[in-house]
């Protein structure tokens, strides 16, 4: 899976908000669990998204969490095997999710209102509904509710369906080390921001 631009990942107050949305879902037993996580994955779950919020990468947490999945999963008609790709699927959706809600939140902080929707990256499978999408402007308050109301992000909901796609705070200054015309940009990987 191709790696995703997280410019934003280099201001540490976003990661500090990654870590502060964690440990709010964690106390209100919010955080979102995967069945295809083995016990001792849903153990260590937490601090495996810690510590990939703290200094990681999707792809580093996706790495960590292979060792912690089951081989086959349930099904209607009895069981079938766990995709190859999904410690992947869940790493960059876990980290792309808590990735967004940051970046909204210092979107807030920063007196920005909106976050805008940019592309990442070029998906194998391009929607068109998906590229309809780029430019257009979310609530940063309202896209934070979304995604902490729905983990899973299966409820139609502000960001639904949008892999590949990322947003950015309208207007939000740059990073001190680089001069960019216009709003800065900041990526991730499914549902996702630009700062």
């Amino acid at each position: 899976m191709e790696t995703p631009n997280l410019e934003n990942l280099n201001d540490p107050r976003v990661r500090e908000l990654m870590i502060d949305e964690l440990d709010r879902d964690v106390a209100a037993r919010t955080l979102y669990i995967s069945p295809r996580l083995t016990f001792a994955g849903r153990q260590q779950h937490p601090d495996l998204l810690r510590k990939a919020f703290q200094s990681g990468t999707p792809d580093a947490l996706a790495r960590r969490l292979e060792a912690h999945l089951v081989t086959h999963e349930p099904t209607a008609r009895g069981t079938k095997r766990v995709p190859n790709n999904a410690a992947e699927t869940l790493a960059f959706g876990e980290f792309g999710r808590y990735y967004a809600r940051a970046v909204c939140r210092r979107a807030i902080e920063l007196g920005q209102p909106f976050v805008q929707v940019c592309r990442v990256r070029v998906p194998e499978n391009a929607r068109p509904d998906s590229d309809l999408k780029v430019g257009s402007m979310l609530s940063a308050e309202r896209l934070l509710e979304d995604l902490r109301r729905d983990p899973t992000m299966k409820r139609e909901s502000t960001v639904r369906g949008r892999r590949g796609m990322t947003l950015r705070p309208r207007g939000a200054a740059p990073l001190p080390r680089r001069v960019v015309e216009g709003p800065p940009r900041t990526a991730f990987d499914t549902a996702g921001i630009c700062a």
